[in-house]
Formats: C-alpha cells, structure tokens, sequence
C-alpha cells in the first residue's frame, strides 16, 4: 500500500482537490444521473460561499493575502512538506479568490471527499474476495481453468488481510463525538 501511495502522490494535482474541475477533468460534467458529481457539486458551492464569506470579511484586499504570513507559509508548507515539494501544488495564493478556491479545496476534501470515497470502503473490502489486495497466484489466462481450491490459494494470507482490513476500518470509522 504504501508503494501504491507514493506513485498516486506523484500524479496528485492541486487542480484534482479542486472538485469541479476534477469532474470535467474525468469528462463527467454530461453524464445523466451522476448522483456522485451533482451532490458533491453542492456541498462544494455551500462551502464555497461561506468560505467567501469568511475571507472577504478578514481581508480586506488581495496585498492583505499576500502580506500574511502565517497563511502564505501554510501553503508553502502544504506544498513542500506535504506534497513533497510538488510542483503540482501553489508554494503561495496572491488573491483573494485564490485563497477561497484553496480553503474550499482543504474542507471539501477533507470532510464530504473523504466520506464520499472511505466511508463505504468497509462494506466492500470487508469481505476480502470482492477486491483483495494482493493475489498469491497470477491471473488465469484462459477461461475454464479456475476452480475453487485455484481461487482460494490466489487470495491473500490472513496476515495480509488483516492489514488491509484494519486500514480499510480505520479509513470508514467516524468519531465517536461526529456530529
């Protein structure tokens, strides 16, 4: 997992955190009946707005955004400690609305993001045949040579399984004090 980790790190862009832009990125904005985009593309406009809100009340200009520090050193620190000095990422905002765009971008993943695509995860994985994460044997190459016994020697060990459950547990938990 973590190997899979590091090479999604590498492909990670500041533009795919950005929720609408991450959907017509994928060439989902037109597909009917996306109930995935449509509710997330709610959630990320309410907090849009009261991000908005928020900042333009605090700041009263974009050279006020620039000039602070604590803030600038916030995004440089998310860039280069968090994302690896990515060049995928602003190193710091110089507006306003660049600074609203960033916030809503942290919230929203970090809270409806992050229940849309864990909080299920438990439901699924939960049951190790439905997507294992590792596979004992290679991939059958041709139809009819698979039985029982091939199936249950390809699956992962129960050590492995108990790490990926305990992960996939731990990644679908909500807090005790969640509201």
């Amino acid at each position: 997992m973590g190997k899979l980790i590091q090479n999604a790190m590498k492909t990670l862009t500041y533009e795919s955190l950005c929720f609408p832009e991450d959907i017509k990125a994928r060439g989902m904005e037109d597909v009917p009946k996306y109930y995935y985009r449509d509710d997330g593309k709610m959630v990320w406009k309410a907090i849009h707005c009261f991000v908005s809100a928020v900042i333009k009340t605090y700041y009263r200009s974009d050279k006020a955004v620039q000039k602070d520090v604590e803030i600038q050193e916030f995004v440089k620190d998310v860039a280069c400690f968090g994302m690896n000095n990515s060049d995928n990422f602003p190193k710091s905002l110089s507006s306003r609305e660049q600074l609203v765009e960033y916030l809503t971008a942290v919230i929203f993943t970090a809270s409806a993001q992050h229940a849309a695509v864990n909080f299920g995860q438990f439901d699924w994985y939960g049951w190790i045949p439905n997507s294992p994460s590792t596979m004992r044997k290679p991939p059958p190459q041709q139809k009819g040579q698979v039985d029982l016994k091939y199936i249950m020697e390809s699956l992962p060990d129960r050590e492995c399984s108990s790490k990926v459950l305990g992960t996939v547990w731990s990644l679908t938990r909500t807090q005790e004090n969640e509201v």
